[in-house]
Parts: C-alpha cells; structure tokens; sequence
C-alpha cells in the first residue's frame, strides 16, 4: 500500500511538471524534488522514464475522452442533433488543447518509444471506441460508419488544433477575421453531413 502510494506521489509530480513545463523538461531530478522522495524510488516505482512518461500520456489521454464523453452525454440528454453534437464536440477537443497546451502536446507531439506498446495503443482505442459507440448506440447507428465519421472529422479538428497551439497562424492572422475557427468547424461539419442531419425526434 505504502509502494502504492509513493507510485502516485510520483505520478502526479511528474504530471504537474509536464503541465506546467512540458514533455521535454521533464527529468527524474526535478520529479523527485517535487515529490520529495529519492531518485531510487523513482526508478523502483517505474521500470523505467519512459515507461513513466507513457503513463503520463495514457492518463492525459484518458482526460481528454472524460471531457469529450460528458459532451456526448449532455448533448444526447438535451436531444441535440448529431450534427450540434460533433460541432461541441470540436470545440470541445480544441479548448482542452488550449487549456492544457503542454499536456496536448506531451501526446501528440513527445512520444518517447518508437514503436506504440499494446498496452497504450489499447488503451487509446478503447477511448476512441467508447465515444463511438454512445453516437452509435444514441442515434441508432451502424459503428463502423460513426468511426469513419469520427475519424474524418478528428483529423480536421486535431489539424486546426495543432495550428493553433503552435501559432503557426500569427504570420498569416491578417488574412483572418475572429470568426476563423467556427467557420472552420462549421466547413468539416459540411463536408461530414453532406446527406441530412440524423436527429431525435
């Protein structure tokens, strides 16, 4: 039990580092500062950093399908449209970028394996998964069909959002007025309901 929670001591200070500094200024020195403990615990609760900093990632992961499930669950509770509910879905997945830009970007853009182990790689499409299968299950849908759905349209959004939190657009702001993003998701949203918006009735 005590191992147990010197585990999470040490999970959650590396967690808040990588918040507050990113990924990348991540190291065992500053965990163990914060958490108050030896490197040696470190390294005893966690076979390795790598295997630490998947971890982080994993949880951060598991942050972002809560936040996008509970939108699911208020819009299907408020009988929204699909279409309502994909666009707060958007927003949704952009703001928690905003929100947390380091934690963002420790997922998308700091991996510290080349190759995905099948633990993570599960664990991600279990969440992706999950979030099908309300769509699916609320407006009566083939699965396969809202993955597609769901697939096209995050690679939208996750593109813009990389963007954005890059500020890759400063350059080029002029050229935008403040609208710019809903505009933006209101487009994906064309594209992805082409035929007639499935709705409650």
């Amino acid at each position: 039990m005590k191992k147990e929670k010197m585990k999470q001591r040490i999970f959650d200070s590396a967690k808040q580092i990588v918040k507050r500094e990113g990924m990348s200024q991540l190291n065992v020195r500053k965990i163990a500062k914060l958490s108050d403990c030896s490197l040696g615990s470190i390294y005893n609760a966690f076979d390795n950093f790598s295997e630490l900093q998947l971890h982080i990632n994993a949880d951060i992961l598991s942050d972002l399908f809560l936040a996008l499930s509970k939108v699911i669950e208020n819009g299907t509770l408020a009988k929204k449209p699909m279409r309502e509910i994909f666009k707060d879905l958007g927003f949704a997945y952009i703001e928690f970028g905003q929100k947390n830009t380091m934690l963002w970007k420790s997922v998308f853009e700091h991996f510290p394996q080349k190759e995905i182990p099948k633990w993570y790689k599960k664990r991600a499409q279990e969440g992706i998964y999950a979030i099908c299968a309300k769509i699916a299950d609320f407006f009566d849908l083939p699965e396969k069909e809202v993955k597609h759905m769901v697939g096209f349209y995050w690679t939208s959004i996750h593109g813009m959002s990389g963007i954005l939190l890059n500020k890759k657009m400063e350059m080029v702001a002029e050229l935008f007025k403040e609208d710019y993003l809903e505009l933006y998701v209101e487009y994906c949203l064309n594209g992805l309901f082409k035929r007639e918006t499935v709705s409650v009735t």
